[in-house]
């Protein structure tokens, strides 16, 4: 039999032993990585970890109250295909917010373009008006007229300002805007092209394409201007304004400023329109400016609903929210092609009335010596020193 005595210090030792024991039973092994995965995995609880359709849901899907929504998540129609230099917006960047009023533009057809007739009629009516060296305008880049139906959209009542567009620049979307123009708040705002597409998405719009800017002009009677068939310089800004300070700048629709203040970017190319016979007038590598009056030179010009300037390196704009821009090849219901007038037709000519001159040599011009006296007695009397070498 054990003494008592001895007890407590077998009780203690038995319990070393236990202890001993247990600690050798959980020191962990070397495993491979993929053999820790194996055995960690079966062994966490469902219920404390997300499963992988959450994870996705909460990563790439971002709630609509979400305040870092990206601007894919509100969808934006893309460009037309050949649409030069796409937006540079960085996927996942946040939508802004821009409270500009803008109009409806119901759905229906709408004339746009220039019969060739109007063209030349323009044409002359320039040259008369504005008879200076390099002032001849080729309206025929209008031509020929056509019905084109666009579906219901909405345009910006007033071009994009400095203080729209500084937001944009202030949220890291937006490269800061050319000072080229008035740089005042309430200005409308010079950009590059990109720039312009840049701010429209980030905004969740887009750039009007020119059939969308020419009907919200003009409406549906093939108006010259968005008041009327009349020029009135004094609707319109014929300087740097702020925007919607001329009211009687308006279309039918109540759109302001698609006369005068500043031209506008579109996403259209400049293509021939559907039965123009003179490819060489057109490049579709540059975009479509609207509303381009030139203060200097073009005046009406410019100002004309169906006017298609190009060549720009920067604009305004205005943004657009609406369906799938289309180009207008595909939009078109009708057109008449352009076909040249006949050439007239042969006639009789009265000879009674015309003096016949004989075949043979003749003296043409003037001998060097005949110059030359005629240009001593020239200098003589006007009393110039001139050098006759």
């Amino acid at each position: 039999m054990i003494s008592r005595y001895w007890l407590p210090f077998i009780s203690a030792v038995a319990l070393a032993i236990i202890t001993l024991a247990g600690c050798d039973n959980q020191s962990p092994t070397a495993m491979p990585v993929s053999e820790q995965s194996a055995s960690v995995e079966p062994t966490s609880p469902t219920s404390l970890s997300p499963t992988p359709t959450e994870v996705t849901a909460e990563v790439i899907l971002p709630t609509p109250t979400s305040p870092t929504a990206t601007a894919t998540s509100s969808p934006s129609p893309s460009p037309i295909a050949d649409t030069p230099t796409p937006s540079s917006i960085p996927p996942g960047q946040s939508t802004g917010h821009d409270d500009v009023p803008i109009v409806e533009i119901p759905a229906g057809e709408f004339i746009m373009g220039l019969t060739l007739e109007q063209a030349e009629t323009l044409r002359l009516r320039w040259l008369a008006e504005y008879d200076q060296p390099n002032t001849d305008i080729d309206f025929h880049r209008s031509s020929p007229q056509l019905t084109v139906y666009l579906d219901t959209f909405k345009i910006d009542k007033l071009e994009v300002t400095y203080a729209r567009y500084e937001a944009c620049v202030t949220a890291g979307v937006c490269q800061p805007a050319d000072e080229l123009g008035l740089t005042e708040a309430n200005n409308p705002v010079y950009v590059f092209y990109a720039q312009a597409q840049d701010y429209c998405r980030w905004v969740g719009k887009r750039l009007p394409t020119e059939a969308e800017w020419e009907k919200a002009a003009r409406s549906t009677d093939g108006r010259l201007f968005p008041w009327g068939d009349v020029w009135e310089a004094d609707r319109v800004a014929l300087e740097i304004s702020p925007v919607g300070s001329h009211p009687e700048d308006v279309s039918p629709y109540g759109v302001l400023d698609m006369a005068g203040n500043i031209g506008e970017w579109t996403q259209s190319p400049l293509i021939a329109y559907p039965g123009h016979v003179n490819p060489t007038l057109f490049n579709e590598e540059l975009p479509v400016e609207r509303g381009a009056l030139d203060y200097q030179a073009s005046l009406w010009a410019g100002a004309l609903t169906a006017d298609r300037s190009y060549g720009a390196d920067l604009a305004g704009f205005r943004c657009v929210a609406g369906g799938e821009p289309l180009p207008v090849a595909e939009v078109v219901v009708s057109y008449e092609p352009m076909v040249p007038p006949p050439p007239p037709t042969a006639t009789a000519v009265d000879l009674s009335q015309m003096v016949e001159i004989p075949a043979g040599p003749f003296l043409r011009g003037v001998d060097e010596q005949n110059m030359q006296t005629f240009i001593r007695e020239y200098a003589q009397h006007f009393n110039q020193n001139y050098t006759i070498a």
